[in-house]
């Protein structure tokens, strides 16, 4: 640690005139501890700690570690944990002073923090994952910041939870009393099939504000859906700042929560059965003599403009299919060939398959 730090950590504290002890209350450390930092003889800080210490002294880590100017900012800095009295309800702070932490970085996770980085600066953004090495590659190709799941639940505003239904009490039991010592309620945001919002509540075991999304993993590149529903709780601000951090993904839009599976079984769901099918289109064009790469392509596109077609004219996509079907042609042909596979039934069972394997993860 720098002298430069230490002072800057020494003034702060005498300007909010806040004791050693109040001070290592908030950042979870020892008095003793507060007192190396402020004369330097301790050599290093963890990222968590020095993040945790900003908060309490009302600046920000940049400030402290000197990455600033080392005088006050010109701005106002972030209230420290002590400026609002208990009874203040929390107001959320801007695009730049809100924090959106993930827990969970696979492949929907990993999906919502590339959105996620579009539209906030990076580095608001803190990633946790079961594999650090998994959280540490994905925070080197946006620019984020790599914590643990600890971390993440004092630190961020936003907590998206990207772990499987099964794991989600466990996760919650392990964050419950740092969520619950916070001044600064987070909003909870699940994306586990079949947990309803109150399940989600009953698990924190906390009446914490949370948003229930269905996202899909075309989120990674901007075209994605995700259906959302929020607690009774969440304010128009929180909803906002949700709207914000996942407005680079794709389209967003609110249902009812007892609609949240069905939307989900297609919306969700639905890209893996749209790849199987891309997937075979390009086989059979393949087997016709066309090469690999020229057959995904052509698939590929003509999928985007199909969906498009149909998402502009707002033509039933029957009607756009008999406006392609010649009499005695080639796609009739075609059309009849799956037909005959049960192509139509098979589609249909596959949502409905997905939608009651939702209902089973609730029990």
């Amino acid at each position: 640690m720098s002298e430069g730090m230490a002072q800057r950590i020494r003034e702060l504290r005498k300007a909010k005139k806040l004791t050693l002890e109040q001070v290592a209350r908030v950042v979870g450390v020892e008095k003793s501890t507060v007192r190396k930092w402020e004369t330097g003889m301790i050599a290093s800080m963890r990222w968590d700690k020095i993040a945790s210490l900003a908060r309490a002294l009302g600046t920000t880590p940049a400030y402290l570690m000197g990455s600033k100017p080392e005088t006050a900012p010109a701005e106002p800095a972030p209230s420290s944990a002590w400026d609002a009295p208990e009874e203040v309800p929390y107001i959320m702070e801007g695009d730049a002073n809100m924090t959106i932490g993930f827990i969970g970085t696979g492949n929907m996770g990993g999906a919502l923090a590339r959105a996620a980085a579009r539209a906030v600066t990076p580095g608001q953004i803190y990633l946790a994952n079961r594999s650090a090495a998994k959280a540490q590659t994905l925070a080197e190709e946006l620019g984020a910041v790599v914590a643990d799941n600890d971390s993440v639940a004092v630190e961020c505003d936003y907590l998206f939870l990207g772990v499987k239904p099964q794991m989600m009490q466990g996760l919650l039991d392990s964050l419950r009393l740092l969520l619950a010592a916070r001044k600064t309620p987070c909003v909870l945001i699940s994306m586990a099939a079949g947990l309803s919002i109150e399940a989600i509540r009953e698990m924190a075991g906390l009446q914490l504000p949370v948003i229930r999304i269905m996202p899909n993993v075309a989120c990674a590149v901007g075209e994605g859906l995700t259906l959302y529903t929020c607690s009774a709780d969440v304010s128009v601000q929180q909803k906002q700042e949700f709207l914000h951090i996942l407005s680079a993904s794709g389209a967003l839009e609110e249902l009812d929560e007892h609609l949240m599976d069905a939307g989900s079984a297609v919306a969700g769901c639905g890209g893996a059965f749209a790849c199987l099918f891309l997937e075979a289109l390009a086989d059979g064009a393949v087997s016709c003599g066309l090469p690999r790469d020229k057959a995904m392509r052509y698939a590929q596109q003509m999928l985007l403009g199909t969906a498009a077609l149909a998402k502009t004219t707002g033509q039933h996509p029957g009607a756009i299919k008999d406006s392609i079907c010649s009499p005695g042609g080639t796609t009739i042909a075609g059309v009849r060939a799956l037909e005959e596979g049960g192509f139509r039934a098979a589609a249909m069972n596959a949502v409905i398959a997905a939608y009651e394997r939702t209902l089973e993860l609730k029990k």
